[in-house]
């Protein structure tokens, strides 16, 4: 056999490589096709109560005029901007640090409409859960993300900046941009936990001013907590039943433009 294979001529050894890559392909078709690996860890996924398709995944119910605010806010918060997002501002929340000298000049000229409008929203939204878009990640669209993180930069600097009547009101407004969404997912997950650090912070530094407010403030951080590690588990299990969910219908051209990047092959 040894002899055989060493008397082949080259054009010879093509074709047979040829043929073993024909080979591999073949089985390899036959393995992407197969689905009954699938089935049998979907089965045993629903037998554990786990979701295995986005469909699967219970979403918080949303009064359309919520869904509407929720977008709204989203919209201003690509128009407003604070004092950390202007360029050449090498300042950020940290407690201890001196505010810089054109914080509170960056705000006065702000929109003020578009500010009030923002803080209207806020107050109505306050923390019930908020699912203006049901896409889980990896769909998670990056520009509301992006929006979120300038909004709280904002509301962070105008709790620094409040005058201890008004700092409740702040306080609330910035919690607000934490809603408790269900179910959560990587994505949003991130978001969250950075909204809550900048929140946190802001806080701890006017604690000294909140006063009869603490309590309060203590027991809403107190509700933002499950946002954080205990919201691990069933954001995996969430995103997992996304991915699946795509990996088995979607066009994943479709999937990488709701990311706001280009691609898909």
């Amino acid at each position: 056999m040894l002899g055989t294979l060493r008397r082949l001529n080259w054009w010879q050894t093509l074709i047979l490589i040829a043929c073993l890559f024909g080979c591999f392909v073949a089985c390899l078709a036959l393995w992407l096709r197969s689905r009954g690996d699938l089935e049998e860890m979907d089965a045993r996924a629903r037998g554990l109560g786990l979701p295995v398709l986005p469909a699967d995944i219970v979403f918080a119910t949303t009064a359309p005029a919520r869904t509407a605010d929720w977008s709204r806010l989203l919209a201003l918060g690509e128009q407003l901007k604070a004092y950390a997002d202007t360029d050449g501002a090498k300042w950020s929340l940290l407690p201890g640090q001196p505010l810089p000298a054109q914080l509170a000049p960056h705000h006065a000229a702000l929109d003020q409409a578009q500010v009030a409008e923002a803080s209207a929203i806020l107050a109505r939204l306050g923390d019930e859960p908020v699912d203006a878009n049901r896409d889980l990640s990896p769909a998670a669209k990056l520009a509301d993300a992006s929006a979120l993180r300038r909004l709280m930069r904002l509301w962070c600097e105008r709790i620094v900046l409040a005058a201890p009547a008004d700092l409740p009101r702040e306080v609330d407004a910035a919690a607000a941009l934490i809603p408790i969404r269900e179910p959560p997912g990587l994505m949003r997950l991130m978001v969250a936990t950075n909204l809550v650090d900048q929140w946190t912070g802001a806080v701890a530094m006017r604690i000294a001013d909140l006063g009869d407010r603490t309590e309060d403030v203590a027991a809403l951080a107190e509700r933002l907590a499950p946002l954080a590690p205990a919201a691990l588990a069933p954001t995996w299990r969430n995103d997992l039943a996304s991915l699946r969910g795509f990996i088995g219908d979607a066009d994943p051209a479709r999937i990488w433009s709701a990311l706001g990047r280009d691609g898909g092959g």
